[in-house]
């Protein structure tokens, strides 16, 4: 049920309201993405409307661009370079501490300010022709050769990175007692640019000299190239007499993590 139908009164102007607030403003003169919407209101919030001859009075603030004589300049900022190295959090706390044939081992490389990766060739990325950066370890085989961490993949080319992760695939023959880095240029772009967002080159040596940078000091791994073998066959059924149709478990130990 509805009542009697009463009129509203309007009061005399008051003051200006904004009904509606800029979004997602800048200074500096940028243009509003939302330009603001201003309304003459009385004293209880109506908004009047067809009023001529009442004087407003309205101040506009300045933008700093107006108001200040600050200049930024990066053009002479130093370029980025590498911070320090260290294993990824999920390698720091998996409780391992030997890693054989078929393990994935991910480094972060992180930089004191965001980089961006673009491929030299744009067209070869589809072709699968380009090397990934790389990071080259102490870690190497019967023939000499050192074992290269890549960087991951898919590369997102347009978006800044605090910290570049590479993905080290132990494979056969490699074996190292402690793993590092093997020297402060172990750090390579290959077939793509690594670039602040001015698109200057980013400086790629490792900071070795410092010794807390070095890969060891996040977490102290080894790498062989020795099998897993059987310490001992187990079962966890209890005692007693099994038929057909019914299940025995056994559990195998190895000396060291295997995968299936």
């Amino acid at each position: 049920m509805t009542g009697d139908f009463f009129n509203v009164k309007v009061g005399k102007p008051e003051a200006l309201k904004v009904l509606r607030e800029p979004v997602s403003t800048w200074a500096g003169n940028q243009p509003f993405k939302v330009q603001p919407k201003v309304a003459l209101v009385d004293a209880g919030g109506n908004v009047l409307s067809h009023v001529s001859n009442v004087d407003v009075e309205t101040i506009v603030v300045k933008s700093l661009s107006q108001s200040s004589d600050i200049i930024i300049d990066t053009r002479n900022d130093d370029i980025p370079k590498v911070e320090r190295i260290v294993y990824s959090p999920a390698i720091v706390a998996d409780g391992l501490s030997e890693y054989s044939n078929g393990f994935n081992i991910s480094i972060h490389v992180i930089f004191n300010q965001e980089v961006y990766v673009s491929p030299l060739s744009p067209q070869d990325i589809d072709q699968g022709l380009l090397v990934r950066p790389s990071l080259t370890l102490n870690v190497i085989d019967e023939e000499g050769k050192h074992g290269r961490a890549y960087l991951i993949e898919p590369i997102e080319t347009d978006e800044p990175n605090e910290y570049l992760t590479f993905v080290y695939e132990v494979h056969v023959g490699f074996a190292q007692s402690a793993v590092d880095v093997l020297h402060g240029d172990a750090l390579e772009s290959n077939d793509y640019i690594i670039t602040d967002a001015w698109e200057r080159n980013v400086s790629m040596s490792i900071p070795l000299h410092d010794q807390t940078n070095t890969l060891v000091k996040s977490k102290d791994i080894s790498v062989h190239n020795q099998p897993a073998a059987i310490m001992k066959v187990s079962s966890m059924t209890e005692n007693g007499t099994y038929g057909a149709g019914q299940e025995i478990d056994f559990v195998v130990d190895f000396t060291h993590e295997v995968r299936l």
